[in-house]
């Protein structure tokens, strides 16, 4: 069985996961910030959702100069989600990268 673009990124997404060791010791994973900005995208498409909106911006804004823009390009154009990430980069003031 074919996966899915979404599960195909879905799957991306867990492998490129990061670890973080806390203070106490604990380490927890939490997810790249380009897989937190296509994921805000895909559910702002659905929920018109303000809230994912500012998210994205302040990722965009915070993250500028550390962001795979390559991945986040091609992802979007997997997931239908390009002009909104190309709206989402105008409005955050961010670089052509």
């Amino acid at each position: 069985m074919e996966k899915t673009q979404f599960q195909q990124f879905e799957h991306q997404r867990f492998e490129r996961r990061r670890r973080y060791k806390c203070p106490n010791g604990i380490s927890v994973y939490l997810a790249s910030p380009e897989d937190v900005i296509l994921s805000k995208l895909q559910w702002g498409q659905q929920h018109q959702s303000e809230k994912q909106q500012r998210d994205i911006l302040g990722i965009l804004k915070t993250q500028q100069d550390a962001l795979d823009y390559t991945y986040l390009r091609k992802n979007a154009v997997a997931l239908q989600l390009s002009d909104s990430l190309e709206q989402a980069l105008i409005k955050a003031g961010v670089r052509n990268f």
